[in-house]
């Protein structure tokens, strides 16, 4: 399948050329075969439509592609085309943990997972732009209570109408 903007990515690959330029990982971009490239381009498209809100998701009209879901797209085709393992990892942490004791006993053990669904770079592109849809969002903080009049933020315990006290 062919790279078409707009349809089944958020970024050329001429686009992406021109935006490692000016960053830290161009040399490990630029020596990438542009076959390559725009295969981890639509698979990054891909994974990160399905994280977006109804607005970003593809297919959409290329003039309105966010400059910054447009830079999350090359920075996660990036980090899939150096570690193919990660299209498909649920999360970048490792749940392997070794402990050695001074009497030289090693002892591995799994722990619960930590890391994101994809790079921290990538997460922060896009969740500091509000442009996720749900829980990872940064507009998701917090719980509110509806039926009530206003709706009440669980968080604010001053927002019930409670009495402060008789002091």
């Amino acid at each position: 399948m062919a790279l078409t903007l707009g349809t089944n990515a958020y970024i050329t690959v001429a686009a992406a050329n021109s935006y490692f330029l000016d960053n830290l990982s161009y040399t490990q971009w630029n020596p990438i075969d542009s076959t390559i490239k725009s295969r981890g381009i639509i698979t990054a498209a891909t994974q990160i439509s399905a994280l977006l809100n109804d607005d970003n998701k593809l297919p959409m009209l290329a003039a309105n592609i966010d400059p910054v879901i447009a830079q999350a797209n090359a920075e996660l085709a990036l980090a899939f085309i150096l570690k193919p393992s990660l299209v498909t990892a649920a999360n970048t942490g490792s749940n392997v943990k070794k402990v050695s004791a001074t009497s030289g006993t090693d002892v591995e053990f799994f722990r619960a997972d930590k890391g994101q669904r994809f790079p921290a770079n990538v997460m922060n592109l896009l969740n500091t732009s509000g442009l996720l849809d749900g829980a990872g969002s940064a507009k998701f903080a917090g719980v509110e209570a509806y039926g009530l009049s206003p709706p009440t933020n669980v968080f604010n315990p001053d927002t019930f109408g409670k009495p402060k006290g008789f002091a």
